[in-house]
């Protein structure tokens, strides 16, 4: 082993050299630093070095472990690897555009101008590779909702691949309606569903656990997050049907108010330090007032640990970080913290009642005054910031198919429709949701045992009789 000379005529290795290369005579990798005991105060100390060739494909049931499929994905049989930057990477593609249409994700470009024409393009999505073509588009109908991050690169008959060339899209999840069944009266057949639905989970802060919070004098208090009634607006009358937090110690209820509504739950069976979701035994109708979503905490031993799992902030001030002693008086706690706790609303809409009326809590978020305490509770560093509430897809209506013929000729409004006087034979049935002119996949189907007209069978998607 040859070392280049240094200033003072020593190499050696020390802590936090492990991976570092051993490079042979053509300047390639050979050899990466796997452990020894070395250092600046023991130079004869052991360095122990791994071979390439041995990391490569040894490891056959490790594919995190094995360097084969990260470097030579497509199985080429590469056993020498240049580096990626050695030479000028030739021209990627150009022009490159995205749409959606028809459930399908249609990419389309323009050949390089410079470097020769490419015998073919890399197709990737979300730096996962997806296909190899020859001409110049590509349809994926395999896609994924949400982001996706689209790229193509060239490939040219010398094996070399050009730079990616990446384009973005957010592709929205249109879904099917639910619980689709059928069943006959006489010669008409009777197809029922329910509306599909959609959840968003709403929080303030990062919702990453790094501090609890808590009164050394075991003093219980209700901490939650607040959202006006302008950030509300988009989910007025939606339901709200589930509340998430990390419970850490001591006994705990759910406790939401929104004017002089108000809304309590016991929590049982919870898994501590982890994210609970605690679903609500009457759903909650989101009116238009301040709305609060807290977790009423007693009972804590300040000595073992304190109750309220917090992130690291910054502080959502007078949102992420309320409290109160009484659950009618609400204070913000003045800490660059936000308490982790979220609420899950449906699409699905309600009707305000008077149920459970008490009485109105008196928001008044000034500095909370009362000496309280944290401490680090678990190292977190994720990348999640707030969540603030959206509009939901608005639901136009349905289409009803049976053979893949739509019976209905304008959008249904309804979830009932009658198929009259069905003569006898084999039909599937299907229901689609319609969006702003985008339509939903077929609907999955529940097997329906009052179906019994002319052999009738059940399949998945749709309703085969």
């Amino acid at each position: 082993m040859i070392f280049s000379r240094t200033t003072n005529e020593y190499g050696v290795m020390e802590a936090g050299s492990s991976g570092s290369p051993l490079f042979n005579q053509n300047k390639l990798i050979a050899g990466t630093l796997t452990g020894g005991n070395s250092a600046c105060n023991h130079m004869d100390g052991l360095n122990v070095y791994g071979k390439f060739s041995y990391h490569w494909n040894k490891y056959e049931n490790e594919d995190s472990q094995r360097l084969d499929v990260w470097l030579d994905p497509l199985d080429k049989g590469v056993e020498i690897l240049s580096g990626r930057y050695q030479i000028a990477r030739k021209a990627a593609p150009e022009n490159l555009s995205i749409k959606y249409t028809n459930q399908q994700v249609s990419l389309s470009w323009t050949a390089p101008t410079t470097d020769g024409i490419p015998s073919g393009y890399y197709i990737y999505r979300n730096n996962s590779f997806l296909d190899y073509v020859t001409n110049t588009g590509y349809t994926d109908s395999d896609f994924k909702t949400g982001n996706s991050i689209y790229g193509v690169s060239a490939v040219y008959n010398d094996g070399s691949e050009s730079i990616i060339s990446t384009i973005s899209i957010y592709i929205e999840e249109y879904k099917a309606p639910v619980n689709v069944t059928a069943s006959r009266q006489e010669n008409d057949i009777y197809i029922t569903w329910e509306a599909p639905i959609y959840e968003q989970t709403i929080y303030w802060g990062t919702q990453d656990f790094t501090w609890i919070y808590g009164f050394d004098d075991n003093t219980p208090f209700y901490f939650g997050q607040l959202w006006s009634s302008e950030e509300l607006k988009p989910v007025y009358n939606r339901l709200l049907t589930a509340v998430q937090f990390i419970p850490v110690t001591g006994s705990y209820k759910i406790y939401i108010v929104q004017g002089e509504r108000n809304y309590r739950k016991t929590v049982t069976d919870v898994i501590r330090r982890t994210l609970n979701t605690i679903a609500l035994d009457v759903l909650f109708v989101i009116g238009s007032e301040e709305l609060i979503i807290s977790v009423f905490v007693n009972e804590y031993n300040s000595q073992i640990n304190f109750p309220a799992a917090c992130d690291n902030g910054p502080e959502e001030a007078g949102k992420g970080t309320v409290i109160s002693l009484n659950g009618i008086n609400w204070y913000d706690t003045g800490e660059d913290i936000n308490f982790i706790v979220a609420g899950v609303i449906s699409s699905h809409k309600g009707s305000l009642t008077s149920d459970e009326i008490q009485v109105k809590s008196q928001v008044l978020l000034p500095a909370f005054t009362k000496q309280a305490s944290k401490i680090e509770g678990v190292s977190s560093s994720g990348s999640l910031k707030s969540q603030v509430i959206t509009v939901f897809l608005e639901l136009n209506g349905y289409n009803i198919y049976r053979n893949n013929f739509q019976l209905n000729n304008s959008l249904l409004g309804g979830t009932t429709y009658i198929n009259k006087n069905v003569p006898e034979g084999n039909y599937t049935y299907g229901i689609t949701a319609v969006y702003s002119g985008e339509e939903s996949p077929l609907s999955e189907v529940i097997e329906d045992s009052t179906v019994d007209m002319f052999s009738i069978q059940t399949s998945r998607p749709g309703i085969i009789l």
